[in-house]
């Protein structure tokens, strides 16, 4: 099984806001593994938007040392496992992309849920947007 990586950095429409600071952009990679039979399955790693420069330097050099390897570790042939924690989550997804990966079957989920987010340092925009995603059907803000 062979990997590619490629850094991406995602403008998003309109500022974040958050306890830590104000963002405006997300850096990430994703990760492709390719099967032998041509199928390629995705998954991405990405830190925090309040990430410094080290620690994302650390996530690319983790990334791109996965990759020198060929996929192997992580549960791949052989190798070492990723030194960071989010370059495994990044091949787990692209395995279970794959379907080399499997989760527990006993139970399987037909739905996902996902939480509302509310980014605005404004309290009356705040329950403005909790109040929208709670009429929206989110039930986690």
């Amino acid at each position: 099984m062979g990997a590619s990586a490629i850094r991406v950095r995602i403008p998003f429409r309109r500022p974040f806001a958050t306890a830590a600071g104000t963002w405006h952009e997300r850096d990430a990679w994703i990760l492709r593994l390719h099967a032998s039979d041509g199928r390629v399955g995705l998954g991405e790693a990405s830190l925090d938007p309040a990430a410094d420069d080290a620690a994302l330097d650390d996530l690319a050099a983790a990334m791109r040392a996965f990759v020198a390897r060929g996929a192997g570790g992580a549960g791949g042939a052989g190798g070492a496992e990723p030194v960071h924690a989010t370059v495994l989550g990044a091949i787990q997804a692209a395995k279970l992309d794959l379907g080399i990966l499997s989760l527990d079957a006993a139970s399987p989920s037909t739905t996902v849920a996902v939480n509302a987010t509310v980014a605005t340092e404004d309290l009356e925009k705040s329950v403005g947007e909790a109040r929208s995603a709670i009429e929206r059907g989110f039930t986690t803000i």
